[in-house]
């Protein structure tokens, strides 16, 4: 599966506020396939967690590593 490089501390997009998704933006292929690659750069880097705002989209998008598996999180 395809990763991104994860941003480092210092970038500005780091704080900025991400974007609202709505429920068409979730449902979209190019959110779907935005997600399965937050997972896979999650999991390369041995995380627990990471924000879309690390992989460089300011989106209010997380993903949560979980014993059941993986939990996508929208619009917190």
């Amino acid at each position: 599966m395809k990763t991104r490089k994860v941003v480092q501390l210092g970038n500005p997009i780091l704080r900025t506020r991400g974007r609202a998704l709505t429920e068409k933006d979730i449902r979209s292929k190019e959110m779907q396939s935005l997600m399965d690659v937050m997972i896979a750069t999650m999991h390369a880097e041995d995380g627990i967690g990471i924000a879309a705002q690390q992989v460089a989209e300011a989106l209010m998008l997380a993903i949560v590593a979980h014993v059941d598996g993986d939990l996508v999180i929208c619009n917190p």
